[in-house]
């Protein structure tokens, strides 16, 4: 009876050590054929360098040298003479075949006379303008005269004080004057007027009144040698000798 039970404990012990060592085999089992991953560290990105830009600076193209406003009349003035004309700008800005002008308006106590004056803004050149927009040459233009050297250039004897001294011995009725000339405050023009083909100095009679003003009263030319004299008449556009 105990061979028997030492034979039944023999038999579990023995089950026992094989069940032991086949679980030892399943644990070493579950590992095989797996490998450790070893994690990479994330590259580092490296920056790109912005490039520069160099902006496109376009120069900034220089100014004409244009006459001014003032300068433009002067140049009306010299060929028309000082008449106690007004010249008012009406356009500063005018292009006409891709040149600039100022536009401007003459008139004297009666009316506008036609046709309007343009002045190139560089050369000072002066041209009329009529309603159609044609340009053509201040020649044809009623107040133009032809103008010469400048008295102060001439080498005549007789000056411009002496042709106001011969205009002083003429009375005063009949150079249309109110009163002699004498009477009235005498600018002479800067430069040397053809009057009928004479070369003759321009002299301008104005008339003192209110607030510091004056009045043209009247324009008379006198020969550089004394030898004749004349009066321009606005009403009529034209010389009258002065007998």
């Amino acid at each position: 009876m105990k061979k028997r039970k030492y034979t039944i404990l023999f038999i579990c012990i023995i089950t026992a050590c094989l069940a032991l060592a086949a679980c030892g085999k399943k644990k070493e089992g579950d590992n095989t054929g797996k490998e450790t991953i070893t994690p990479s560290p994330a590259p580092t990105s490296t920056p790109t360098p912005t490039p520069t830009v160099t902006p496109n600076i376009t120069p900034t193209p220089e100014e004409p040298d244009y006459i001014s406003e003032a300068d433009a009349i002067k140049n009306i003035q010299k060929v028309i003479g000082e008449r106690g004309y007004t010249i008012e700008l009406l356009e500063d800005n005018l292009m006409v075949d891709g040149k600039e002008y100022y536009k401007f308006q003459i008139s004297d106590s009666l009316a506008v006379i036609e046709p309007d004056v343009i002045v190139d803004k560089l050369s000072g050149e002066i041209f009329c303008y009529y309603q159609d927009g044609i340009v053509s040459t201040f020649e044809e233009h009623p107040l133009f005269t032809q103008t010469t050297k400048d008295p102060e250039e001439t080498s005549h004897d007789f000056t411009k004080e002496d042709a106001l001294a011969k205009l002083n011995e003429v009375p005063g009725k009949i150079l249309n004057l109110p009163a002699e000339l004498s009477e009235y405050t005498i600018i002479y023009d800067d430069w040397t007027t053809m009057v009928n083909g004479v070369e003759c100095y321009g002299i301008n009679a104005f008339a003192e009144v209110k607030d510091n003003k004056r009045v043209n009263m009247g324009v008379y030319y006198v020969a550089v040698d004394g030898s004749a004299m004349f009066q321009f008449d606005s009403l009529s556009d034209d010389f009258v000798e002065i007998k």
